[in-house]
């Protein structure tokens, strides 16, 4: 492998497939197994998870949800996606 080290930023919409929201199980198997054939690769994966696929800011300005409360919500949806992603992998 080229590199040691990488880091990957994954997207909440890559985790939802072509759902609009939530999670798509094939979608969720094919990033774990990418991620788990660079560590057998003997390469360290960091992985920064977004949570589009949960919450996105303009929901929360339609529906008058104030900036501050929004992302909050927004952080709790990255550590949804997280404990999602690892437990697809431990499960592998």
């Amino acid at each position: 492998m080229r590199y040691n080290r990488v880091l990957v930023k994954l997207s909440g919409a890559a985790m939802a497939g072509d759902k609009e929201c939530g999670f798509d199980p094939d979608s969720l198997n094919h990033i774990a197994d990418e991620v788990l054939r660079l560590h057998n690769n003997n390469v360290e994966v960091a992985i920064v998870v977004g949570g589009g696929n949960i919450f996105r800011g303009e929901l929360g300005e339609k529906w008058g949800i104030e900036r501050a409360e929004a992302d909050n919500i927004g952080m709790i949806a990255t550590v949804a996606n997280s404990l999602m992603l690892r437990g697809v992998l431990t499960a592998k």
